[in-house]
């Protein structure tokens, strides 16, 4: 209790920076996986007992004389919510060229990402694509179930609130380590000064 400031800030720059650094190794694995290809392709070899990560699915939307010109956007939704009662929100992707297809994300878990499943629709009929991988989640191996879980890991949503709060107290101990660092850095300084 009657520490000095220097052994204060030392003792918080050591103890909280050991602590968090368990938590902040998972933070900063995933947050590469998430941001680098290659990153996740060695964490779904890792996962999927050695096998290479396959390129996400792409479906053809070929336009013929007899499809209507008109969107079809509404029976792709409907087609979806009809086929999975239980999901907590969806998020839909459209098509980026005329030949791309309609994706849509049916999420189950609230502030949750890893539970997806995938749905690939022609965007002229509505007929649905079934991917080979990439697409419900009950189908997916180990390591497409590990690279689904890199945001919700990386975000602290995997555990709901807990580990969500948990991860913002492991940031600020984080943004506070270089703080803390210069301080002991600053008073051995002077130290060698005197």
């Amino acid at each position: 209790m009657g520490a000095s400031p220097k052994r204060l800030n030392y003792d918080l720059h050591n103890v909280l920076g050991f602590y968090a650094s368990w938590v902040l190794i998972f933070t900063l694995v995933t947050g590469l996986a998430w941001s680098f290809e290659n990153v996740m392709a060695a964490e779904y070899w890792v996962f999927s007992g050695g096998k290479t990560r396959p390129k996400p699915p792409v479906f053809k939307s070929y336009k013929d004389d007899t499809a209507a010109d008109v969107s079809v956007i509404d029976e792709v939704l409907a087609s979806a919510t009809a086929a999975y009662p239980g999901f907590e929100h969806y998020q839909v992707r459209l098509p980026e060229t005329d030949s791309a297809s309609y994706q849509v994300m049916m999420y189950y878990d609230e502030g949750k990402f890893a539970r997806t499943d995938n749905l690939y629709f022609d965007q002229y009929s509505g007929q649905r694509f079934k991917p080979a991988n990439w697409g419900l989640y009950e189908d997916a191996n180990g390591g497409e179930k590990a690279n689904r879980m890199t945001y919700d890991i990386h975000t602290g949503g995997i555990g709901g609130l807990a580990t969500r709060i948990l991860i913002f107290c492991v940031a600020l101990i984080a943004a506070s380590l270089p703080v803390t660092g210069f301080c002991i850095w600053w008073g051995k300084r002077k130290k060698k000064k005197q």
